[in-house]
């Protein structure tokens, strides 16, 4: 597995699928096993180390979008990954239209100190309550 995604697998089909969350609290490898995942090393160390009460925790907090709902369901981790892959992973957050990355070079202007320069792009205006910002999944 060139990216380790693994993990973000095992949390999101343990968050919406009972069964597999308590064999996951209770037999990591044999979770991994069930689905046909192989972990990397430091993936694997990691999840082995881990306290069962701080992985419940996590497994509490991650979020899986109602769309992604059904992947993660079903019993192979490499249609999982691919969803993974494919973008289809996390919560995010909405944006308001017009507020992409912003360049983060002024381009020649700076080598070139006879020519006005253009006024720096001002802040994005604090976000009201009850604005479109929210995490959402």
């Amino acid at each position: 597995m060139s990216t380790a995604r693994g993990l973000e697998v095992l949390l999101k089909k343990a968050s919406i699928d009972a069964e597999f969350r308590a064999l996951l609290l209770e037999s990591r490898s044999q979770a991994c096993v069930a689905i046909g995942l192989q972990l990397d090393p430091a993936e694997a160390a990691m999840l082995n180390t881990m306290p069962a009460q701080q992985l419940d925790a996590i497994i509490q907090r991650t979020c899986v979008r109602p769309e992604d709902r059904r992947v993660f369901l079903g019993q192979a981790a490499s249609v999982m990954l691919a969803a993974l892959g494919a973008g289809v992973s996390g919560c995010r957050k909405k944006s308001e239209p017009g507020s992409g990355p912003r360049p983060t070079s002024r381009g020649h202007a700076a080598d070139n100190p006879g020519r006005a320069r253009p006024a720096p792009p001002q802040p994005p205006s604090t976000p009201q309550p009850d604005s479109q910002t929210d995490a959402t999944c």
